[in-house]
């Protein structure tokens, strides 16, 4: 059994030079810290994170990162950039998922909209109630398959939704 964890960015500032170069607000960071401890909080492990290269996504990703360190319940120590994941449709994500390794049994992947809400759409078997992804909103996924690149075929069972507290 494998498990991923779909994650959208946090709250991002829109004044930025360009659409990949939005940074998160101040809410941005309070949610991406908020979300991180929620995974610890429900002891999720992680072998490794895999984020979009764009500004927003990886700082998201690095929230989470800081906070899996910190706890020890971090196999890679660093994230896995993947360029191909910025404004990526839902048979890009299909593709870098199966390309993981086997040896990652559970990964969080950090990506944006309308992309990531669509394969998690796709994912969860059609769950009208997590979409669109909020930001920082995440999705469990487990799948049935000792190899990523089964992915596509492979059972998927929806295992939860969390989105940050309203404020």
């Amino acid at each position: 059994m494998k498990q991923l964890i779909i994650v959208r960015h946090a709250k991002t500032n829109i004044d930025a030079p360009t659409d990949f170069e939005r940074t998160l607000t101040e809410k941005g960071h309070n949610e991406a810290d908020e979300m991180a401890q929620k995974l610890l909080h429900e002891n999720i492990k992680l072998d490794a994170i895999i984020s979009s290269n764009a500004v927003r996504a990886l700082s998201t990703a690095k929230h989470f990162l800081k906070a899996y360190q910190h706890n020890g319940m971090l196999l890679n120590q660093s994230i896995i950039e993947a360029p191909e994941l910025y404004n990526a449709d839902v048979s890009t994500f299909f593709e870098v998922v199966e390309g993981l390794d086997d040896s990652i049994q559970s990964i969080a992947l950090f990506s944006h909209n309308n992309g990531i809400s669509e394969f998690a759409y796709k994912c969860s078997n059609y769950r009208n109630d997590i979409v669109p992804l909020p930001t920082c909103g995440m999705v469990g996924i487990q799948v049935n398959t000792e190899s990523w690149q089964q992915f596509g075929t492979a059972t998927k069972q929806f295992l939860f939704f969390y989105a940050p507290q309203k404020n």
